[in-house]
């Protein structure tokens, strides 16, 4: 990845992120088990790209290379013995990855100076980020709460995650299809929290954006 700089590096981390809801979905299809290592080596994937790509400082990069070994530790004991309590901390490493991400290019594309391509790429980065991080919420709320969603059964491997993220970025977009929906307060509030920031993310956004670029 030579020559990556804050002035293309949200187009490495943005095909990183399409891959691996690519993958999410496409793991459906196959062995169960199959499916939780792809998933695994394509989030592995992910932290590696971001490490390389977004230099936001040495904080920052200790932050990424730590949750990049301690994911790895995870998806090495999850090869000899699978949990739902490996899974959950798996899923909670990847909650605070992905909330880390979307701050520090928010701050990117907001804040410092980006062509407006890299911006808009951006842009579509975070949004991918935003369901990336209410489908881990959901992931762990059917974790304590199995029952949390009508329509979205919760156990151990390929079906559970990719359906949370079907049902995240239906959320995310307003759509709501009624095929799942949350029977319980702690599932509805989530659901209705991202409704509204996926309602108004791309009108701040935009807004935001065009601020910063007039003060230039």
């Amino acid at each position: 990845m030579s020559g990556v700089n804050q002035q293309n590096n949200f187009i490495f981390l943005g095909v990183a992120l399409v891959a691996l809801l690519l993958v999410s979905a496409l793991s459906r299809s196959i062995h169960a088990d199959l499916s939780v290592h792809f998933n695994q080596i394509m989030t592995l994937a992910t932290l590696a790209v971001t490490y390389k790509t977004l230099n936001f400082g040495p904080r920052w990069r200790r932050f990424i290379g730590i949750t990049l070994v301690l994911c790895l530790v995870l998806a090495a004991f999850a090869i000899f013995k699978s949990t739902p309590e490996v899974t959950l901390a798996y899923r909670v490493l990847g909650l605070v990855f992905f909330i880390g991400t979307a701050v520090k290019c928010g701050h990117q594309v907001l804040f410092s100076k980006t062509t407006p391509t890299n911006a808009i790429v951006g842009t579509l980065t975070i949004y991918l980020l935003l369901g990336l991080i209410w489908a881990t919420l959901y992931a762990i709320t059917l974790y304590f709460i199995p029952d949390a969603f009508k329509g979205l059964a919760s156990g151990p491997g390929a079906d559970t995650f990719p359906r949370v993220l079907y049902f995240s970025y239906v959320t995310l977009a307003t759509l709501g299809y009624g095929d799942i929906s949350p029977t319980v307060p702690i599932s509805r509030t989530l659901a209705y929290l991202q409704a509204v920031t996926g309602t108004f993310y791309l009108a701040i956004i935009v807004a935001s954006l065009i601020g910063s670029r007039l003060k230039k």
